[in-house]
């Protein structure tokens, strides 16, 4: 085989033979330089050149990758041949630091990202590379909420989110209580200051961006307000002042207002009262704290007021009257009650009168001793005695009176009487 190849006179230049054998073995070859007249200039020799099979670099023929979410276990294979029937190995880079070798692997990503997955089929001598982008979403994390679905207010109540993402992701919680309050972190607790119906809203998100909303409803019941009362005394006479104090509690949200009932047909309101009971007896008093929402807590305590016996002042009696002359007496009771007091009059004689002011008569002369009592209803009584009161008796009437001669006051009324009898007919 021969090929010729021309180089200018003058001029000197590398040349490039190329030549294909068609079987392996031992060649010669001989380089031969001739001039333009075809006379040899020059001749090389090369001898025992061996030549050996050429290798086949293998060929792809078809890359197979899919697209998914962090997290996800994706499959990916190669297809490839080599014409010299070589055996062939499969080397894969994912793009993420990590490799892989065989015809068909699986790979996960931790991250979201577009990456680069690149495949080497090599036979040993010579290799073929096929590249693909593989695009991973993020995912959202997962979230479920534990805690009560009910409380009372001014009551503590804890609440935990179980959340769940690749390990590439941080994951963080916020809380939406529903009454203008938020917390964060996976334990939160929280106080409704108020009852009602509350939408707790709680967001788990991802530093991709991804959320995941969970939204749990939790009933808060009123409470009652807490209620002490106390007295300034627990028993006392009518007509005392009696001082009352109540001590009340609620979340700050409620209004507490507080109301008295005395037992007596009297009622009061607020926390500090003073009351008078104006009849003995033994009172349950009772004192009721409303918070307006329907919480209503009620404390009674006993209060025993004792009668107290009405007083006799302003006695006005003469200290002498004359026989059979009316005179009129008088006096004043005051009890500090409401009783209704009667005053009687025993006048020394067997008789007796009643009334705050009325009249008597003596009909015979003497010293009595007059005893006034004043009672009340509840048998309260309270008496007093006068001073000796005289009473003079009527003299007998002389000639020097113009009365008959020798006769008394008596005798002359009855000769009166005859004379005026005497005078009818």
């Amino acid at each position: 085989t021969y090929a010729e190849y021309t180089i200018n006179g003058g001029e000197s230049d590398w040349f490039t033979q190329d030549w294909t054998a068609d079987e392996e073995g031992t060649y010669d070859f001989d380089v031969s330089l001739y001039d333009e007249s075809g006379n040899l200039e020059n001749w090389i020799e090369f001898n025992g050149v061996e030549l050996t099979e050429q290798n086949a670099a293998p060929i792809i023929d078809a890359f197979n990758v899919d697209d998914g979410d962090e997290g996800e276990e994706l499959s990916f294979s190669v297809a490839a041949h080599d014409d010299d029937d070589d055996d062939l190995t499969y080397a894969w880079d994912f793009g993420d630091g990590e490799t892989a070798s065989g015809e068909s692997v699986s790979h996960t990503y931790a991250d979201d990202d577009d990456y680069t997955v690149v495949v080497t089929v090599s036979d040993g001598e010579a290799e073929d590379t096929a590249t693909a982008t593989v695009e991973i979403a993020n995912l959202a994390p997962t979230l479920s909420v534990d805690g009560p679905s009910s409380g009372s207010e001014g009551q503590e109540r804890s609440f935990e989110a179980d959340t769940s993402d690749v390990e590439a992701d941080t994951v963080s919680v916020t809380w939406d209580f529903g009454d203008g309050e938020t917390a964060s972190g996976d334990e939160v607790s929280h106080t409704w200051a108020d009852d009602g119906s509350y939408t707790v809203v709680v967001i788990a998100s991802d530093d991709d961006g991804d959320e995941t909303v969970e939204m749990v409803t939790i009933t808060i019941s009123n409470r009652d307000p807490t209620l002490q009362i106390s007295s300034s005394s627990i028993s006392g006479d009518e007509g005392d002042i009696f001082a009352f104090t109540a001590t009340v509690s609620d979340v700050p949200a409620d209004t507490v207002s507080v109301t008295w009932d005395f037992d007596d047909g009297q009622t009061g309101g607020g926390t500090a009262v003073t009351h008078i009971f104006t009849d003995e007896g033994m009172y349950l008093v009772s004192a009721t704290a409303s918070d307006g929402d329907g919480g209503v807590t009620t404390e009674t305590l006993y209060i025993d007021v004792a009668n107290v016996v009405p007083v006799l002042s302003g006695l006005q009696l003469p200290t002498s009257v004359k026989q059979g002359e009316q005179f009129i007496v008088s006096i004043t009771a005051t009890d500090p009650g409401d009783d209704e007091v009667t005053i009687t009059w025993n006048w020394g004689d067997g008789t007796t009168g009643e009334g705050a002011s009325t009249s008597h008569t003596y009909d015979r002369a003497g010293t009595f001793v007059v005893t006034v009592c004043a009672e009340d209803e509840d048998g309260g009584a309270d008496c007093m005695q006068s001073p000796p009161l005289s009473v003079e008796a009527l003299t007998e009437l002389g000639d020097d009176d113009g009365l008959l001669p020798g006769f008394g006051l008596l005798s002359a009324l009855a000769v009166l009487g005859l004379l005026a009898t005497f005078r009818r007919r």
